[in-house]
């Protein structure tokens, strides 16, 4: 069986910051707006700090970068399918990840996906050698926040950028005997009402048509593609996915100057 595909969805919709967003350069990044007591001597004037009071010092909200002291986030995905473009597919009928925040604008998070199938709607059952048929266990993946389009707008995009947190395997598969790698990086982009705001959770989306990701990279950044390697051979693929991932506590994706 040539050019195998495997299923990746991505997860993680949100990522920790270390410095105050008071210049474009500094954005997105991700924290919490917090209502300070006391008099109303704070820089925001309103509840999630994209509003900067009258003097910068009559407000009720100070930002706060990060995602404070609880880091652990889940993520849950429905069908999804990654494709080649040549038509190879194996589609996964969920997924599941658990992560942590790492540092500023990073987490990083494994992913196990179930009911994988290469040639659906009733397929050969796909898995990562030594899991359950059907089952794709992720390497560990590291993501990272960042503009696609439009930053320093009134009406950015927001990516987010995922890839292996070291070496170059997103994922390794087995179907019928044949272990294909994929490898490589894909960006999603969080969807509208997913920022400026604080969320307990956000959602993420993937796009790709016949074997081709959109976007493939962010502002500013290198071109990001999967690509699955069968021996010889190395073919180019994409991922459709929407996934929504839920933080322990609300969190906000800055993104508006």
């Amino acid at each position: 069986m040539k050019r195998v595909a495997i299923f990746a969805v991505c997860l993680l919709g949100a990522l920790s910051v270390s410095t105050a967003a008071t210049a474009t350069d500094e954005l997105p990044e991700i924290g919490r707006c917090i209502k300070v007591a006391g008099a109303a001597s704070h820089r925001y004037a309103n509840a999630a700090c994209t509003t900067v009071s009258k003097g910068e010092d009559a407000g009720r909200y100070e930002w706060e970068s990060g995602p404070g002291p609880k880091r652990g986030f889940t993520a849950t995905a429905e069908a999804s399918e990654l494709e080649t473009v040549g038509k190879v597919s194996i589609d996964c009928h969920a997924g599941s990840a658990q992560g942590e925040f790492t540092g500023p604008r990073s987490d990083e998070a494994t992913i196990t996906f179930t009911g994988c199938e290469y040639g659906a709607p009733s397929g050969t059952p796909c898995q990562t050698p030594g899991s359950s048929p059907g089952e794709i266990v992720t390497s560990a993946l590291e993501g990272g926040i960042g503009f696609v389009s439009g930053g320093g707008t009134s009406k950015p995009v927001v990516g987010l950028r995922l890839a292996p947190a070291s070496g170059t395997q997103f994922a390794a598969v087995e179907c019928s005997g044949i272990t294909v790698t994929l490898t490589g990086a894909v960006i999603g982009e969080l969807t509208s009402g997913s920022t400026d705001r604080m969320l307990l959770s956000s959602s993420l989306k993937f796009k790709a048509s016949l074997g081709r990701q959109a976007p493939t990279q962010l502002e500013n950044g290198a071109v990001s593609v999967l690509s699955t390697n069968s021996g010889t051979e190395s073919e180019q693929a994409g991922l459709t996915a929407t996934e929504t991932t839920t933080s322990e506590e609300p969190l906000e994706v800055r993104a508006v100057p």
